[in-house]
């Protein structure tokens, strides 16, 4: 309907239902998580994945948004953290959106980093930590005792000014937790937040990756199909 339509303010309706609809999902997803979550009843996958392609992925849906912004976004992985882990790379992946997606929010002016080095290793599994920092609004003293409870913003009006639920910080402790980690924060109001989160994961090897297929595997000609 906005495609079609020409009009300037139901393309602004529009557009404010499509904003509307989005927030509304994210609110559905966050409290069905934490609802399981409290319930006991959310279940984590055992599945190789390739950690580097994971924070490539993450960091590749918020360069555009940096971007527009005018922001740095850079990715550092220490030469020491195993590519190949066994886990649920869906949560990995939802606690380090989360984070990114909070540094993008709250930051104006300057850069946002992700950091991932190992904290602690075991024969078959290893820690990792990973921090996420920014140079953002930070957040206040006498905020940061409830930013990791559901609901909870802080000052509410950092809540009427970039919107959110109060529940995905809530949501990272718990998937954290569940790896038997943790995750902290520090900040100074009007000087940024480091967010660091530390989980356990299991040791893959590279057969265990799924195999990427061959161009011999592809159609050798596609006919007359246009792009």
């Amino acid at each position: 309907a906005r495609r079609l339509g020409s009009d300037a303010r139901q393309r602004d309706y529009l557009d404010k239902i499509t904003g509307a609809g989005k927030m509304l999902a994210r609110l559905i997803d966050d409290l069905l998580d934490l609802s399981k979550i409290v319930a006991g009843h959310l279940e984590f996958e055992r599945c190789t994945f390739s950690l580097r392609g994971l924070v490539e992925r993450g960091n590749s849906l918020f360069q555009h948004r940096a971007a527009e912004k005018g922001l740095e976004l850079r990715q550092r992985i220490a030469d020491d953290v195993p590519d190949v882990l066994v886990g649920d790379p869906l949560r990995v992946e939802q606690i380090l959106l989360n984070l990114l997606g909070n540094a993008v929010k709250f930051t104006t002016v300057g850069r946002i980093g992700v950091d991932i080095g190992v904290h602690q290793r075991e024969a078959q599994r290893v820690c990792l930590e990973i921090t996420v920092d920014d140079t953002g609004v930070g957040i206040a003293d006498a905020d940061l005792p409830l930013l990791f409870e559901p609901f909870s913003q802080g000052d509410a009006t950092m809540s009427r000014k970039f919107g959110g639920t109060g529940l995905g910080l809530a949501i990272c402790r718990r998937l954290a937790e569940m790896m038997d980690g943790d995750i902290q924060v520090s900040s100074q109001a009007g000087q940024g937040s480091s967010f660091r989160v530390r989980i356990w994961l299991d040791l893959g090897t590279a057969e265990d990756v799924a195999a990427t297929p061959t161009d011999d595997a592809l159609p050798a000609d596609y006919g007359n199909a246009r792009v």
